[in-house]
């Protein structure tokens, strides 16, 4: 099984976020963008490991609907982010 935090999907939309992050101005804003960034990585290495111990035991885990929402809402602050400032 393959991870989604090595995705090539993924690999890309960080580097994008990281590149779009790193050209602004520090600030608050900046800061909030990191963070959204961090906490989207957190979200996305949880589900792995979510589906790592679902392969193991066998059994549906019962938060991976929270975790995908949260990726989801994640996902479209950063963007959201990202296009105001162009």
């Amino acid at each position: 099984m393959s991870l989604l935090i090595k995705s090539t999907r993924f690999q890309e939309d960080c580097a994008r976020y990281r590149t779009a992050i790193d050209t602004m101005s520090d600030g608050p804003v900046k800061q909030e963008s990191q963070q959204l960034l961090n906490k989207l990585i957190s979200e996305i290495k949880k589900l792995d490991t979510m589906h790592m111990e679902m392969i193991y035991t066998k059994q549906m885990p019962l938060m991976g609907t929270d975790i995908k929402q949260n990726i989801l809402t994640l996902r479209k602050k950063l963007d959201s982010k990202l296009k105001s400032l162009n």
